[in-house]
Formats: structure tokens, C-alpha cells, sequence
């Protein structure tokens, strides 16, 4: 114990070392989360909350990968003095572990203590103990499996390797951050209600993580077990190999010892310059939107944690939690500057002409910036596109009685949102109660808006194939307001119908009226399938798969320099040398190792098999 004691008072500045770079990493987390308010009022806000859990099991991982090459050096020594018969091996293991315990526990409080409140973790002293508690455990089993890692290689080549493929592992499984995650959303501040359960809870089932209270102690029970597991294994596979001659020859005073060796071969800012006023093209966000009508037990479900995306340049129809606009979040006063909203009715002045409907329009919703020339020269514009110049001076009228007609009007509603130069336009079903004719000049105006680069959302109800294909994406809602579907319709439906192909689409069918009929009640119960829940098994295998791409780009890069490393440096002055006759390149060697890598990982993640996302991958 003593000595031990001793070996860390020699080796001060690399814990003193690591130490201060947690006290600094502490630091920089805490000016990243200072002052943000992050709320707690849907499951998008837990993800933020679920990143920081992860952040910081990355972090006590990485602050345990220090005992690799700190044991290491001390293998050498270790080995002589065990097989001396100076001490067993228990003795030692047992020693590094109390002078490992203060560290341990100093290194977590700093970062416990430092990060949580500040991060903005559940407000409550017996939570705060807790998470330190889970921590704790960890680092604890952090320095054990790299100890154990060490004893077992005994060269810093191999350690590397296996070390990293253990924190690819742990990172790619989530680790222990179950314990960590429950201990946070279990907290009162996440039970509001979010459809018939808990946001926490929410949140915590579509991660695949269990919900109930007593898996944190499962999780701190288990912790404890590898803790002792990885600190207990060293002192086996350490104590002393002595062969039975050389065991005797040794009692007769012979210094002959049986030396072994373990073999262990055993992851643009785009403004339309076309325009006498620019804009900023938008994308709109939104995440697990609810929507109720009514009061009481009769309100009627709308919408059911819907999530989605709208970009610029595409024309997405809607049919049948947290709203951001290009990433930042949605705030009211500036959304009714960016956006603008069709009505399904066409509400004009009857007495005014096109023109001045949209010069009056202009002068009351641009800028006071915009001056008069630039203003009249932008409705001008606004008119060649949605194709009302003919018409500019025609008397608006009253409905079906005098003036323009139904798609006129529509093509005049369309305008006078457009002359208040928006981002983001809504439109509720621009083409009901239009024949073919019309609905296509609408379509049409309506393609040339989304061709400036805007978004445009719109919705639509039984429309004709020839409508229905002329949006870019799709959002389908079924009854009671679930996704169902929310993507590319592809080439004549393509994407929309390979989703749907249980049921196969007759030759010469309308890809709409199929879809609706497809996801009908009646026709899910016979099939026996539940479109939303297929829907967001599918989001939760894209989440599963991004953390595969996360895990094998960290494998790739970070792993294979740590590995790479103990080589260079011992071969770095042969390898200087070599290359200077012109012995080899080191560019063939770095080719293999991506080919044969992007081949394997690309195949087994299951990603879509085509060479051009192979090469992007590759790349």
C-alpha cells in the first residue's frame, strides 16, 4: 500500500495533469449549456438532455483510458517482483484500487458538481447524488477494464487496439447511460402528460430504454458487478506461471523460471438574385406536434406526435412538440414576417382591381425599408409569376356572380401572400372545387413559387394522379392524426408505393386513392398492420443507424490513431529511412485499409447498396 502510495506521488503530474484538463473540459460544458433555459416541456427537449448523458459517460470513459499505458509501464517490474514470490498478485491489485478510490472520487465530484445544475439536470439534491453515484460507478469500472485490458496485452500496440474497440463497444451499446436516463426523466418535472403517458417516459420507451424507477438501482447493481469483475480479473490471470522443473529447480536455488506470453489473437445562404427583393429560403421543422379540438372527453384527436420537415425548392403536401425554422426555434413574431397562409376560401375585395389588391397588400405587409419604386416593381413580378398580368386591371368582383374566376382568385390569394415576400407558404387545398383546367394553372402558379426556392406546404384531399404528382413530398396522416408516412413520392408515385406495396397497385390506378385506401381501418385490421407503429419502428432504426455511422467513423479515426501510435513510434526513424530509398508508399497501405473497412461495416449496417453511396462512404 505504501509503495503504491509512493509510485502515485512519483507519477503526480499525469494526475494532476488529468485533473486539470476534466477541470477545463467541466468548464468548456459549462459555457456550452450557461444560460441556455433548456426546457422540459417535450421529448425533443429531452433528446438535448439525453445528449449531455451520453457526453458525459464519453467523458469518465476517456478519463479512465489513462490506466492503460500507466499500467503497462508498471507490467515489467510487476512481473519480476510476482514471480519472485515478492507478493501475489491480489495484493497488488487490491493496493491500486484504494489509491485509485480518492481520485475516483475527486475527479467525479469536480465533474458532477461543476456540470449538473448548470447543464440543467433535474433540480433535486437526491438526484444530483444519484447521477454522482452512477458516475462514480462508472469511473470506477472505466479504470478496472482498462487495467484489465493492460495485464491481459501487455504491449501498449495491443492495449491501444483492444481499449478502443472496448470504448466503441460501450458507445456504440449506450453503455451504462440506462441508469443515468432514468435517474433524469423519472423526475417530476418530466410526468406532464404527453398523449396517454409521460414525456419522460415518452421518451425514455421510444430509445428502447426501460422506464420504471428500479432500473437505476438495477443498472448501479450491475455497475457494481463489472466494477468488481474487471478489478478481481487481473489478480487471477496475473498470479505467478511457474513450470513444476522450474518450480523445483527454483527450491534447489537454480534461478530457471518458466517465463510466459499471452497471444491474443483471440467504428449557402441562397438568395434569388431573380428578384427586385430577395429572401431567404427556410426550411420548417417540427417535432411530436399534438393537436386537440374540443372540451372534455370529446375532444378529438388531430394530431399525434407528428414530426417532419418542409425544404426549400419543394412542394410538400399534407394529407389527411416543437416547431424550428432553419434549426432555430419557432417564435411567433418573427414566423408571421416569414410566412404566409393560403385560406382555402378566397377572400377579396370585390370593388378594388388585381393591381391594387396587391399594391395594397405590399404597402401594409413589406418592410418601411422597401421603397414605392421597388415596391410597384416587385408586385409586377409577383403578377408575371402567378400569371395574372392579363388580368392586372380586371374588377375583382363577388363569387360566382361577376368578376374573376375560382382559379383567378385562387391565382390572386396565392399572389397576395407572395407580394409580402415570404419564405414559407401554407396553402389549404389550392385545387378543391376546380376542374382539371383550372387546378393545373394553379399547380402550375404554384410550381413557379416553389421554383424561386420557397417552401411550400399544402393540403389536399382525394386529388387526381395528375395533381397528386406534382408535389415532390409527401406527408400522409391517418385517422386520429399519426404518421404514417413522410418522405420523397418518387418518380410517379414510386417512393409512396414501394412504402405501401403490401397491397400492389393496379396498373393505371391513382397512387392517391390507392394510398387512402390502403391505410384505411378496415384494410389495417386485415392485413394486420398498424402503418404508424411501422412508421416509427422505421425513425427508430434511423436512429439506430445513425449511431452506427457515429460509432464507425469514431472506430476509423480516433481508434485507429490511438492504435497506430505505439507502431510510429518505434517505427518512425526505419520507416523515414525506407521511404526515402523508395522502398514503399504509405498511400497503398492507408487505400486497403479504407476499402476493406467501408466494404465490411458498409454492408453489415444495411445501408442502401448502391456505388455511388458506396464511394461517398469510402470517401
Amino acid at each position: 500500500m505504501a509503495r503504491q502510495m509512493l509510485l502515485m506521488k512519483r507519477d503526480s503530474f499525469a494526475y494532476i495533469f488529468k485533473c486539470t484538463q476534466l477541470f477545463i473540459t467541466a468548464l468548456i460544458t459549462m459555457t456550452v449549456f450557461l444560460w441556455t433555459h433548456i426546457q422540459s416541456n417535450s421529448t425533443d427537449d429531452a433528446e438535448l438532455y439525453m445528449g449531455a448523458l451520453f457526453f458525459v459517460l464519453a467523458t469518465t470513459m476517456f478519463s479512465g483510458i489513462v490506466e492503460l499505458s500507466m499500467t503497462i509501464q508498471c507490467l515489467p517490474m510487476f512481473f519480476k517482483q510476482r514471480d519472485q514470490m515478492l507478493f501475489p498478485a491480489w495484493a497488488y491489485s487490491i493496493a491500486t484500487i484504494i489509491t485509485w478510490l480518492p481520485l475516483s472520487l475527486l475527479e467525479t465530484a469536480m465533474w458532477v458538481f461543476m456540470t449538473y445544475y448548470v447543464i440543467g439536470f433535474a433540480p433535486s439534491a437526491s438526484r444530483l447524488f444519484c447521477q454522482y453515484l452512477v458516475i462514480f460507478l462508472v469511473h470506477q469500472m472505466a479504470g478496472g477494464l482498462f487495467r484489465f485490458i493492460a495485464t491481459l496485452s501487455q504491449k501498449m500496440v495491443i492495449a491501444n487496439t483492444f481499449g478502443s474497440f472496448a470504448l466503441l463497444v460501450i458507445f456504440s451499446l449506450g453503455g451504462f447511460i440506462l441508469s443515468r436516463a432514468v435517474n433524469e426523466f423519472s423526475a417530476t418535472r418530466w410526468q406532464q402528460l404527453e398523449g396517454n403517458s409521460t414525456i419522460g417516459r415518452n421518451f425514455l420507451e421510444s430509445r428502447g430504454l426501460f422506464s420504471d424507477d428500479y432500473w437505476y438501482w438495477i443498472g448501479t447493481g450491475a455497475e457494481r458487478g463489472y466494477v468488481i469483475l474487471f478489478n478481481a480479473a487481473p489478480s487471477k490471470s496475473n498470479q505467478a506461471i511457474v513450470s513444476v522443473t522450474g518450480h523445483k529447480n527454483q527450491s534447489k536455488g537454480d534461478l530457471i523460471f518458466h517465463l510466459h506470453e499471452l497471444d491474443l489473437r483471440k467504428p449557402a445562404d441562397m438568395k434569388k438574385t431573380g428578384m427586385v427583393l430577395p429572401f431567404k429560403p427556410l426550411a420548417l421543422a417540427f417535432s411530436n406536434e399534438m393537436l386537440k379540438e374540443g372540451v372534455a372527453e370529446s375532444r378529438l384527436q388531430l394530431l399525434h406526435d407528428i414530426s417532419s420537415s418542409f425544404r426549400p425548392g419543394l412542394l410538400t403536401a399534407l394529407m389527411g412538440g416543437e416547431i424550428s425554422i432553419s434549426g432555430f426555434p419557432k417564435k411567433q413574431e418573427t414566423f408571421i414576417r416569414v410566412s404566409g397562409y393560403c385560406e382555402q376560401n378566397d377572400i377579396h375585395s370585390p370593388n378594388v382591381t388585381v393591381y391594387e389588391s396587391l399594391v395594397f397588400s405590399s404597402w401594409l405587409q413589406l418592410s418601411e425599408d422597401v421603397s414605392k419604386e421597388t415596391r410597384l416593381m416587385f408586385v409586377e413580378e409577383i403578377m408575371e409569376l402567378v400569371e395574372l398580368t392579363p388580368i392586372r386591371d380586371a374588377i375583382v368582383g363577388r363569387p360566382g356572380m361577376e368578376g374573376l374566376s375560382t382559379e383567378q382568385r385562387k391565382r390572386l390569394t396565392v399572389a397576395v401572400e407572395l407580394v409580402a415576400n415570404p419564405s414559407i407558404i401554407f396553402m389549404d387545398e389550392p385545387t378543391s372545387g376546380l376542374d382539371a383546367r383550372a387546378a393545373a394553372i394553379v399547380l402550375r402558379t404554384v410550381r413557379n413559387t416553389v421554383n424561386m426556392g420557397r417552401t411550400v406546404v399544402c393540403t389536399i384531399h382525394q386529388p387526381s394522379i395528375d395533381i397528386f404528382e406534382a408535389f415532390d413530398e409527401l406527408l400522409l396522416l391517418q385517422r386520429g392524426g399519426r404518421v404514417i408516412y413522410s418522405g420523397p413520392l418518387g418518380i410517379h408515385s414510386s417512393r409512396l408505393v414501394n412504402h405501401f406495396e403490401g397491397p400492389r397497385l393496379p396498373d393505371g390506378y391513382n397512387p392517391a386513392t390507392w394510398m387512402l385506401e390502403v391505410t384505411n381501418p378496415d384494410v389495417e385490421h386485415w392485413l394486420n398492420v398498424d402503418y404508424s407503429q411501422l412508421y416509427k419502428e422505421r425513425q427508430q432504426d434511423l436512429f439506430n443507424l445513425m449511431g452506427s455511422m457515429y460509432s464507425a467513423v469514431y472506430f476509423i479515426g480516433v481508434c485507429n490513431a490511438m492504435g497506430i501510435q505505439p507502431v510510429v513510434s518505434v517505427e518512425r526513424a526505419v520507416y523515414y529511412r525506407e521511404k526515402a530509398s523508395g522502398m514503399y508508399s504509405a498511400l497503398p497501405y492507408a487505400f486497403a485499409q479504407a476499402v476493406s473497412y467501408s466494404g465490411i461495416v458498409y454492408s453489415m449496417m444495411k445501408l442502401k447498396w448502391t456505388s455511388l453511396l458506396l464511394v461517398e462512404a469510402f470517401c
